[in-house]
């Protein structure tokens, strides 16, 4: 996921370091709501990871880029 924000992050001209830092904020983010989904059940954790992901899905796509799609649940 991060290296298709990163790609349309870039193919619209964002600053390299600007992006890559940016990253590096949001991994801790997210995986602090995959294991609070994965260890302690929480539901709204899942969609907010869910929710977040999909604009960075959004982004890459109208980018022209390769984007993931979560399954619906």
């Amino acid at each position: 996921m991060a290296r298709v924000f990163r790609e349309a992050a870039l193919a619209e001209g964002a600053d390299r370091d600007g992006v890559d830092d940016r990253i590096a904020a949001l991994r801790p983010v997210y995986l602090l709501l995959l294991q609070r989904y994965i260890l302690d059940g929480d539901r709204r954790a899942r969609d907010q990871y869910v929710r977040l992901s999909g604009l960075c899905d959004d982004v890459a796509r109208a980018a022209g880029l390769k984007g993931h799609r979560h399954a619906p649940r």
